[in-house]
């Protein structure tokens, strides 16, 4: 046996984990995770669509090297779904043929083949060395040879397998499975105010925050004044009583509880006891993909043994859509179970040599994703046996026998199951997409495969401005090293069409925005008075830290090019701001008193504004609310979510985040002013331990807000006061062409000092307050709202809408035809449900939704439109707008109104809006505002003139 290798260059223990390639992923995994994985060697026997998916994805996530075994010659109905396979690959192995393309994805991860002669199956003796093994499509015969050699030594085991529009996984991680995550949660935790002493021990967390926890969770606690034993101690089941209160059990030999305490979930391991493959055939455990088909499991049970045991006995599948194949099949999978769906197992029949890319891509996802559980231990495995089918995706007309045969081209997977006439369907449909990255990359993959747009009359245009950088690469597997800084959609759409060459000419990419940019969903804030004053969080310091670095160094040197560029800037923006004196303070002060000059300019300013942050503003609100600070009902202020702080004292000899500090905000500092930077730590150290600090005092009279509603306290403004400000500054006529540098935030350059800054910031304002800090990358997803992402999910998740594509191109018009999905693979959970029809709008006795409109032909006039809805549905038009510009309404002047109403429309609109009506523009979209017969107003669809 010889195992070709290829990117050896990387072949080595990596210990620390790439940050900017990985870091989407680390936010799903973590680092401990993340090292599990990188000393794994994972073994993928069978290398069509199926087993070239699955490495896809587990070479993306980054294991510590991925083997393939396919031994068999590329054909040509492989390329339905095997998309690193070209035609010129036909008749070369397909493990030698697909490596090389594999390989290219991840640099870190070795990919080998295992040489074979083709018909040679795998053996038990060539799995030595690997961590976890992965069988595509085996004979039952030969899983069942491989999964007792692996049950036996501790090896892990899935097998799984795609016929058509069915998919099947078995799992099998060995007899004691130690799950060390479940869930991969983050650990609960929260504010408690009070345990009692005694046998049931309950905690009462505070009232405005639900615990969240589940009865059998662990917990353990920190900070507890009083009954100290809590503090750090072994974890404890916890009982769930309400939403604010749990029970710990017997505390009656504790201290007397005084005050404060947080508790902190902790997560247990959990056992995990497989059955081998020969025991789990005759009593299976199931996991349910679609409650709806809640007695499917057990008849595909039967279905995929039954193929196997068809395969044997006439060393072929079933034909496509042949009726006395699928009774032969049939009376196999009876066999097996007696009460098997026949009209599915007949299906199952039909569909036995089909190959189709979304049904590969939600099994490939799932079975990627099953691999890295095995490697990590995190996540919760699926136990044991998963079957999964889309049959509603089945076109309304089902194709016939002969319809179905293989026609010799790349589509003859797909062929089997949706015949040629929908294949042609396929091929001559117009898509458009938005947004060529994780998703987009997948979705034009799965499109490629499927042939989508490839016929005369078939086009897709793909939009995205973005460009591609390294976190990118992690799971936009379109996309390589040499494509940073290229446009997402042109390399997305080479790169595809490159998969399957019917695509040239039919993919156009674009850099063009599309929609409203206000349409982020609201995120949850956090009230202004506890980020000012009173953080408990880290989350609370981190927002905090971030709303600092646009106070310092992006706001006032925008406010100072604003002051330079645009005319009467005083005049016009301070007026109404309320906040006149803090402004122009902020321009004299960023373009005359402490314009830096020099680099150490920069570090002593960075000094001060370490002082001012960390201890002045600290004093001054211990002065206005002492430690001993009492409220009106004689409570103490300082006590329950509101932490009392301590002024921190500058050493950067014992502090290395106190100098981290001075370096970013010295350096990001420095770029405002097009200053040179520097890094060397004794620089810095050197001069921040000259620089003459002023002494403090803290002032009285100085109102904190304590509430969300309390008014925020402006110190008053003298006129004169701001007068003699504006005297300070330069005429901008004095200062032509000089501009200051405003930073852009950007989260994924670790050289730019913009994460380091906010890092360093958010950890010391934790230190003022006790919170305990976070470490770079933690802050860094917080700060920069990154969302967590992993190609497995991605993968699955396109795989599912793919399914629902076949749907919209057969012309499906039932809402219960199609399906959402809901999965969470970490559990692992699936579920289904029908869409929710669109919201129902009435006029007169018409029902309407957002998605009707009123179509006109033949670019009619004014006049024809609304005596249309006049005779029609006895509604009278009282305006017609289209786009910005009014075109008619009834309070228009009677010459202008005589004048517009023939006018045909496109006129009517080069007329209003003094721009001629586009060339490739077909037709328009037109608003119009109408009355009832009562005189009031009725709420109509949009009009569509065809011009």
């Amino acid at each position: 046996m010889s195992a070709s290798n290829l990117s050896s260059a990387m072949d080595v223990d990596e210990a620390a984990i790439d940050e900017g390639l990985y870091s989407r992923q680390l936010y799903v995994l973590g680092h401990e995770a993340m090292k599990r994985m990188a000393v794994s060697n994972v073994l993928i026997v069978g290398l069509k669509g199926l087993g070239c998916e699955i490495a896809k994805n587990v070479i993306l996530a980054g294991v510590k090297s991925v083997t393939l075994y396919d031994p068999n010659p590329v054909e040509i109905q492989d390329l339905s779904t095997q998309f690193f396979l070209r035609e010129e690959d036909i008749g070369k192995s397909r493990a030698h043929a697909a490596a090389p393309r594999l390989a290219e994805l991840n640099a870190y991860v070795p990919v080998r083949f295992l040489e074979g002669q083709p018909g040679q199956d795998f053996t038990v003796d060539q799995i030595d060395g690997y961590q976890v093994v992965v069988l595509c499509g085996a004979s039952l015969t030969k899983q069942l040879e491989i999964n007792d050699w692996t049950h036996a030594h501790g090896i892990h085991f899935i097998a799984a397998d795609t016929r058509g529009l069915f998919g099947s996984v078995f799992n099998d991680f060995g007899p004691r499975f130690t799950c060390v995550d479940p869930t991969g949660e983050q650990p609960l935790t929260g504010m408690i105010v009070s345990v009692e002493k005694d046998k049931e021990g309950l905690v009462t967390c505070l009232d405005e925050t639900r615990h969240g926890l589940e009865d059998g969770d662990f917990v353990t606690f920190s900070e507890v004044q009083g009954m100290e034993e809590l503090n750090g101690c072994e974890p404890r089941k916890i009982t769930v009583k309400g939403p604010y209160t749990f029970g710990i059990g017997d505390t009656s030999s504790f201290s007397d509880y005084k005050a404060g305490g947080i508790f902190t979930q902790v997560k247990m391991p959990k056992i995990i006891e497989f059955k081998s493959l020969r025991q789990s055939l005759k009593s299976p455990e199931f996991f349910i993909t679609d409650f709806a088909k809640f007695d499917r499991p057990a008849t595909l049970h039967a279905g995929f043994q039954a193929i196997s045991a068809f395969e044997a006995q006439y060393q072929r599948l079933p034909r496509p859509r042949n009726a006395e194949d699928a009774a032969t099949f049939v009376q196999l999978a009876k066999k097996i179970e007696p009460e098997a769906d026949e009209k599915v197992l007949t299906e199952l029949a039909y569909q036995a040599t089909g190959d189709i890319s979304p049904i590969v891509a939600v099994i490939g996802g799932f079975v990627a994703q099953e691999v890295l559980k095995a490697c990590s231990a995190k996540f919760h495995p699926m136990v044991q046996h998963l079957y999964f089918d889309s049959l509603e995706s089945l076109p309304a007309q089902l194709p016939t026998e002969a319809e179905s045969q293989p026609t010799g081209s790349r589509y003859d997977g797909q062929i089997a199951v949706f015949g040629k006439t929908f294949q042609d369907k396929i091929a001559n449909h117009r898509q458009f997409l938005v947004g060529a990255g994780a998703i987009g990359c997948e979705m034009l993959k799965n499109w490629s495969m499927m042939g989508l747009a490839t016929g005369p009359n078939g086009a897709i245009h793909v939009t995205d401005l973005d460009t591609i950088e390294k976190s990118n690469l992690n799971r936009q597997f379109l996309f390589r090293a040499k494509d940073l800084g290229k446009f997402k959609s042109e390399v997305a759409a080479a790169a595809v069409a490159d998969m399957n060459p019917d695509l040239k000419g039919k993919i156009h990419s674009n850099q063009e925005p599309v929609g409203p940019e206000t349409e982020n969903p609201p995120e949850k804030e956090t009230p202004s008075c506890t980020v000012k004053n009173f953080p408990n969080a880290i989350q609370h310091t981190i927002e905090w830290s971030r709303t600092e670095f646009d106070n310092l160094f992006v706001k006032p040197a925008q406010a100072v090019n604003a002051y330079l560029s645009e005319p009467n800037y005083l005049e016009n923006n301070l007026k109404y701001s309320g906040q006149q004196k803090e402004q122009v303070e902020q321009i004299v002060n960023y373009l005359v008193t402490n314009k830096p000059l020099t680099f150490e300019e920069c570090i002593i300013w960075a000094r001060l504004q370490f002082e001012d942050k960390f201890n002045n503003s600290i004093r001054q609100l211990l002065y206005s609310l002492p430690k001993g600070a009492v409220t009106s009902t004689g409570q103490p202020f300082w006590s329950g979510p509101k932490r009392a702080p301590d002024p921190l004292t500058f050493d950067p000899n014992d502090q290395p985040t106190h100098l981290q500090f001075i370096i970013s905000a010295a350096n990001l500092h420095a770029f405002n002013y097009g200053l040179r930077g520097e890094t060397d730590p004794s620089v810095f150290k050197k001069i921040a331990d000259s620089v003459l600090v002023p002494e403090f005092t803290p002032k009285s009279g100085v109102k904190v807000q304590v509430a969300e509603n309390d008014p925020i306290q402006n110190e008053s403004t003298d006129a004169s006061d701001l007068q003699d400000l504006v005297k300070l500054l330069p005429a901008p006529s004095s200062l032509v062409g000089y501009r200051l540098n405003p930073v852009e935030f950007e989260k994924d350059d670790d050289t730019n000092h913009h994460i380091d800054f906010i890092t360093a910031a958010s950890n010391l304002r934790a230190l003022n307050y006790k919170i305990n800090p976070a470490d770079r990358h933690t802050t860094k997803q917080i700060a920069g709202k990154i969302i967590p992402a992993i190609a497995t999910t991605t993968s699955l998740v396109t795989g599912l809408v793919c399914l629902e594509l076949y749907k919209i191109i057969d012309g499906k018009s039932k809402l219960e035809d199609y399906k959402n999905g809901f999965v969470n693979l970490a559990l692992p959970f699936f579920g289904f449900s029908e869409p929710i029809a669109a919201k129902k709008h009435k006029y007169g006795g018409v029902e309407w939704t957002l998605w009707d409109r009123f179509e006109f032909n033949n670019d009619p006039n004014l006049k024809e439109i609304v005596d249309w809805f006049r005779q029609e549905h006895s509604l009278d038009v009282t305006m017609v707008s289209q786009g910005v510009s009014m075109l008619w309404s009834s309070f228009l002047a009677k010459k202008k109104s005589e004048e517009r109403l023939p006018m045909r429309f496109s006129k009517l609109v080069e007329h209003v809006s003094k721009k001629p009506v586009p060339a490739h523009a077909k037709h328009l979209i037109v608003e119009v505002m109408v009355m009832d017969e009562e005189g009031e107003d009725v709420e109509v669809p949009f009009i569509v003139v065809k011009v």
